[in-house]
């Protein structure tokens, strides 16, 4: 009898911490308000597992499903903040550039992917005349190399 009960309050402490580090992955706003939603769900149903599963000895296997759920959770939720964030830093670094350089018109930033986990700008075109003390500070502050700056002139689309 007690056996059961160590897998049930193993598979909720389970759920609980897989549920929370779901939660603290997201990102605020609306997908953050779904995650915790599903979490709670997945929650609730781990804590009334016992009441609809007169199976006691399945709870190891339960514990497994639940692991596979919240990792399921976790990478839809990493998933989901990647794509969130790209327009959000890309749309930081064009007012950053701009506030470098009032003379520019417009500047566009292609952002990649890197193998630390974050987005980093790759390349960059920018709309106004050749400056090489903002191509340096691009460089330096950016890490954007010259040759991945594209420069328009006003009159260029």
């Amino acid at each position: 009898m007690m056996e059961w009960m160590r897998q049930w309050l193993l598979g909720l402490a389970g759920a609980a911490v897989i549920c929370t580090v779901a939660v603290e992955l997201t990102p605020k706003g609306p997908v953050k308000r779904v995650t915790e939603t599903l979490c709670g769900l997945a929650l609730t149903v781990a804590l009334l597992s016992p009441l609809t599963r007169p199976a006691l000895g399945s709870y190891a296997l339960n514990l497994a499903k639940y692991r596979e759920a919240g990792a399921a959770l976790t990478a839809q939720a990493e998933e989901v903040s990647r794509r969130l964030d790209r327009p959000v830093i890309a749309a930081e670094l064009r007012a950053y550039i701009l506030d470098k350089a009032p003379e520019l018109t417009d500047a566009k930033v292609e952002l990649a992917w890197s193998t630390q986990g974050v987005w980093l700008p790759a390349s960059a075109e920018l709309w106004g005349e050749y400056d090489r003390s903002l191509e340096l500070c691009l460089e330096a502050e950016l890490g954007l190399p010259p040759e991945k700056l594209r420069w328009r002139g006003h009159g260029e689309d």
